[in-house]
């Protein structure tokens, strides 16, 4: 039987920090529209993409929330190691943010976010980001990545069938050119979309031969499976009304649960 090891911590640290991320970048993903293209299998995806595109900015601009779960599955390159699984929830408006995965959950209001890390005993207060000004930063990075992914990219294979269920699902593999896996370092895209809903139900990315490095550690792909994206309306059965009541009794004292927690303060406030 094949002997598989677990990466070492911190990297695995980095792993969900990684996939903490990663619900923000999806949602950026569905903002932008697809460029120009005269391939019926990418204008199928852009199609796609402009649903989930009207969802989440529908959501936002009415001060709904938008719910996600999805699972992140990050594979080293090294054949020795185990793969990476990350199951998250993920909660989103322009002023609130729960984030809940197997090693950290992150709640966020406009005035901080606080992270509470299980595994090293710890929670990890900071300023919020307000989440216009993060997207606003983060749009030209991703709508670049967006663009090259199609522009710089062929079909190279479309294939029609059923999940196990009997949903009717469609996967289309998008081969990168030499020169966009050279500025992106993914050679294959692959989207699995539904026929059914017309939103998008999976996205792997599978990096060129040396892998994506993370943390000193090469992988081989990510993959992002979106198990339920939806709005919902009465956000305050979602958020907490006072995130540092979850934790603190008073002031920062910690609460008799996170006794034995160290608390690390990196707000600007806690710097003066």
């Amino acid at each position: 039987m094949k002997e598989y090891k677990l990466l070492p911590n911190h990297n695995c640290i980095a792993m969900n920090n990684y996939a903490s991320k990663t619900f923000i970048i999806a949602i950026l993903l569905m903002s932008f529209n697809l460029v120009y293209s005269q391939d019926k299998n990418k204008e199928e995806l852009r199609t796609y993409y402009n649903k989930m595109k009207e969802l989440s900015q529908s959501a936002m601009k009415s001060d709904k929330t938008i719910y996600m779960d999805y699972v992140i599955v990050m594979a080293p390159l090294d054949k020795h190691y185990t793969p990476q699984k990350s199951s998250v929830k993920a909660w989103v408006n322009m002023t609130q943010t729960k984030f809940i995965n197997d090693h950290m959950s992150v709640y966020k209001d406009k005035k901080e976010a606080i992270t509470l890390l299980p595994d090293q005993k710890m929670i990890v207060l900071t300023d919020a980001v307000p989440m216009d000004k993060n997207a606003d930063k983060t749009n030209l990075f991703w709508n670049s990545v967006q663009d090259t992914i199609f522009t710089m990219s062929t079909v190279k294979q479309s294939t029609e069938f059923k999940s196990p269920a009997g949903e009717p699902l469609k996967k289309v593999i998008l081969q990168m050119t030499d020169k966009g896996e050279q500025l992106l370092h993914v050679r294959t895209a692959v989207f699995t979309i539904s026929e059914k809903t017309h939103l998008l139900k999976e996205i792997q990315l599978n990096y060129e031969p040396k892998g994506k490095n993370i943390n000193g550690v090469s992988f081989e792909y990510m993959d992002l499976i979106i198990n339920d994206m939806q709005v919902l309306d009465e956000k305050e059965k979602v958020f907490p009304k006072d995130i540092e009541k979850m934790f603190f009794s008073s002031g920062y004292t910690m609460k008799k649960e996170y006794a034995d927690y160290k608390l690390i303060d990196k707000r600007n406030i806690a710097k003066k």
